[in-house]
């Protein structure tokens, strides 16, 4: 059981570095390919995306 909660902390830590390393351009590129799957599964239309694609854009 201990072994476990050791792995768990480590998992912890792990994950905060990785977060602490995400950078606001990261968010960006997650964003815009979340958008762009949904756009490829035809969820929204080419123009929906274009236009959020550009909103996601300005805010850079």
């Amino acid at each position: 059981m201990g072994v476990g909660l050791e792995m768990g902390r480590q998992m912890g830590a792990a994950s905060q570095l990785t977060n602490e390393r995400n950078t606001p351009g990261d968010e960006l590129s997650r964003r815009l390919a979340r958008l762009r799957l949904l756009r490829d599964e035809n969820v929204i239309t080419d123009a929906d995306y274009e236009a959020k694609k550009r909103e996601l854009l300005n805010e850079i």
